[in-house]
């Protein structure tokens, strides 16, 4: 079932009525002048449509102006050039979709949401499998071992005895929270049934440009912004990333805390005799 038939681009004149409207406005031009030296403007699309071509050809770029022209909810929001929301606005007049009531969701998925995904049920499950016996031990050790509290400096020790011996071992799970903004770790005790608000991590793919003495350089490719992230908040994560690759920069509500380097690197490694 086809329920996006068809879908235009900005041709260059139109192009050029932005360009002109704004230009005492927005330096930065995304995504403008990238589609019509292409001669790439109008989209039929089939039940698979594939679009392929090298980096900064401008792959990212049409299905981000496609799936906000249509709506589309998506887990990581990218972060858009000035011009970009215009540009969206321009092309909706132009989206074709057949079969509305029919389409129960409209969703973005992008290969980089389908990794992540994977890398947090990998990290969820490989959590709970390391500490399934840690904390039956534990549970048991509490629920056994004699106890005599002598000040307040045990206090963590006895609340953790007490909920070892009214609680069943099901029921008694204890895990380290991690502040990922300042990196502060609390322990806490959960029961199965308690919730806790999920944390949205925006991952955003950029280029590693070069380190001074105090900051790594970071650049988004689609939109040319840059960021400088301090030696501690990067950590050894760039360790065997050389410049000009591509890394992930992590962020919760826009604090930074994290940048994931690529799984895979090519180092030359070199013998000395």
């Amino acid at each position: 079932m086809i329920y996006l038939k068809s879908f235009k681009l900005l041709d260059e004149n139109e192009e050029y009525s932005m360009i002109v409207y704004k230009m005492n406005i927005h330096n930065n031009l995304y995504p403008l002048k990238i589609f019509p030296n292409k001669k790439f403007i109008n989209i039929d699309f089939e039940p698979i449509t594939i679009f392929y071509g090298g980096n900064g050809s401008g792959k990212t770029t049409i299905l981000n102006i496609i799936s906000d022209s249509i709506n589309a909810s998506k887990r990581n929001i990218d972060k858009k050039g000035d011009l970009f929301d215009n540009y969206v606005e321009r092309c909706s007049q132009y989206c074709n979709l057949i079969h509305k009531s029919e389409c129960k969701e409209i969703k973005y998925i992008s290969s980089d949401d389908v990794f992540d995904y994977l890398l947090d049920i990998k990290a969820i499950n490989s959590d709970v499998n390391r500490r399934k016996y840690d904390l039956i031990n534990e549970y048991y050790e509490y629920k056994n071992t004699p106890f005599q509290y002598n000040s307040l400096e045990q206090y963590e020790e006895l609340k953790n005895r007490v909920d070892s011996n009214r609680m069943t071992v099901s029921k008694y799970v204890r895990t380290k929270l991690r502040n990922i903004i300042n990196g502060g770790i609390v322990e806490k005790t959960f029961r199965p049934t308690e919730k806790c608000p999920t944390a949205h991590i925006d991952r955003r793919e950029m280029q590693y440009l070069y380190s001074d003495e105090d900051f790594y350089h970071f650049m988004d490719v689609e939109t040319y912004d840059q960021i400088d992230l301090t030696r501690d908040s990067v950590g050894e994560a760039l360790k065997f990333v050389k410049e000009n690759e591509m890394v992930k920069v992590c962020s919760h509500k826009g604090n930074v805390f994290a940048v994931e380097p690529p799984l895979f690197v090519e180092l030359k490694i070199e013998t000395y005799y």
